[in-house]
């Protein structure tokens, strides 16, 4: 995430790659913040991707390019808006030793 509240203007994702949703597209659904998903396809505006976590875990999704707008602090005579996926890459998850030991026993 950049300092202004979105994600950087280019994504660089490969087929089975992880990534993490920003948003909450459907919650219903599993697609809320934080949902890993794992990427099986690319279309021309949306993503094929699968859930990999919770209640979800398994189901095909379509992630779509959403509009997306800075933080509303700026002092801009204009409003600036992109539309892009609402995914990052992610790779790793920060385990605190408390956790750790939650993990073994």
């Amino acid at each position: 995430m950049l300092r202004n509240g979105l994600p950087p203007h280019e994504l660089k994702v490969k087929k089975n790659c992880p990534v993490t949703l920003l948003r909450n597209l459907d919650p219903h659904n599993g697609l809320c913040n934080g949902t890993r998903l794992v990427v099986r396809g690319f279309q021309n505006n949306s993503i094929d991707a699968e859930i990999v976590n919770g209640q979800h875990a398994g189901k095909r999704v379509f992630i779509p390019r959403i509009p997306i707008s800075p933080s509303e602090d700026l002092t801009l005579p204009f409003k600036f808006k992109r539309k892009q996926f609402p995914i990052r890459l992610s790779f790793a998850m920060k385990l605190t030793r408390r956790r750790v030991r939650q993990y073994l026993m």
